[in-house]
């Protein structure tokens, strides 16, 4: 069986290199392997179009594995069975009627969108409810469909412990900084931090500022109060993994975007304190720490942990095998992937009313 991947992007900075350092790429390059499916086809659809990806000669991956991007988006010929597997969601018509036409299932991870919502999925991956459920209300426009519990891959060629020193007290976020990400909430944090507990926190804030309400004020904030920030910019995930590597916290103030540095900080060995346990995965949930989404609670928080935290404690050494137990590619999310494509490929033709063998069988 063929799966036919959609990434839907809301800018035009992804790129296949881009795309190969994340988990889903590895996740797929796992399953061809292991014969979990037969090859994977990648469009990337970014700001609602379209957009051709040139691979590059020095690209292993293009030659040494059945994962390729297709061109300009044109819908496929299709010779064989296939699922689509979309991304963050999108609707353009021609699309979705050639997928209903050719009869195909319709797999959808909402990556914090909402657009889970929309009535045409036929089985939505859950990261966030921990369940594996059926819709069985007549009623509903998502009659029939099925949640399955869904673990978010990363890659552990890249995130995993480098045994680098931890020079950094506090790692803020690890993305686009703005408003929703909520690192101008950290740097409010980490301000009544150093008032109440006299800590002098050394700190790195990867990402690009972007304006918002809020996040203008980030700059003059750290001046004022002379806090002791690094900021790298834009960095790519390679490097993101040193920094969270010489992290001892890693501090997440926003709702549910980029909730996967979560994973890669505690794969790191990071200890990981997040203020929306509503929009993280129970994995999530399992291995870090709630704070109240007030700068007072997020202070006592950072005190907290970095108190009870010595170096050397060896925490940062057990966390990643903690972390990985509960979601590892290898011994989660792959069983739960032959499980699924399992049956895809004795059912190709989508039919919700045989989604209650695979609610059965789903590890």
């Amino acid at each position: 069986m063929r799966l036919i991947f959609v990434y839907t992007r809301q800018d035009a900075t992804t790129t296949p290199e881009h795309f190969m350092a994340d988990g889903l790429y590895h996740m797929f390059r796992r399953m061809v392997e292991e014969k979990i499916i037969d090859d994977v086809w990648v469009i990337i659809e970014q700001c609602g179009w379209w957009r051709k990806i040139e691979l590059s000669e020095n690209v292993f991956w293009a030659e040494t594995t059945d994962i390729h991007f297709l061109p300009d988006g044109i819908i496929p010929d299709i010779s064989g069975d296939a699922a689509i597997w979309v991304r963050g969601g999108f609707k353009p018509t021609v699309f979705y009627e050639w997928c209903r036409a050719c009869d195909f299932w319709l797999l959808f991870y909402g990556a914090n969108t909402g657009r889970e919502r929309w009535p045409f999925w036929d089985i939505v991956l859950d990261d966030l409810s921990g369940e594996t459920r059926i819709d069985i209300n007549p009623k509903s426009p998502h009659y029939k469909r099925l949640y399955l519990d869904y673990v978010k891959p990363i890659n552990p060629d890249v995130f995993r412990p480098l045994g680098l020193e931890r020079k950094y007290d506090v790692c803020i976020g690890a993305s686009h900084i703005t408003d929703k990400k909520g690192q101008w909430m950290a740097i409010d944090g980490i301000i009544e931090c150093q008032k109440r507990f006299g800590r002098r926190l050394k700190c790195v804030m990867p990402g690009a500022i972007r304006r918002g309400v809020q996040t203008s004020g980030i700059e003059a904030k750290i001046k004022r109060h002379g806090l002791d920030v690094d900021r790298p910019g834009m960095v790519p995930r390679e490097h993101l993994a040193r920094i969270l590597n010489q992290s001892r916290l890693f501090l997440h103030c926003g709702g549910g975007q980029n909730d996967r540095s979560l994973s890669e900080a505690a794969a790191c060995g990071c200890r990981i304190i997040f203020t929306r346990p509503d929009r993280h995965s129970p994995v999530i949930r399992s291995v870090g720490e709630v704070a109240v989404h007030h700068h007072d609670s997020v202070a006592l928080a950072i005190h907290t942990a970095l108190s009870f935290m010595p170096a050397g404690n060896g925490y940062h050494e057990v966390l990643p095998g903690k972390y990985m137990e509960r979601a590892g590619i290898e011994n989660v999310i792959l069983p739960r992937m032959r499980a699924l494509f399992d049956f895809l490929r004795a059912n190709p033709v989508a039919d919700r009313d045989l989604l209650t063998q695979l609610m059965e069988d789903y590890p």
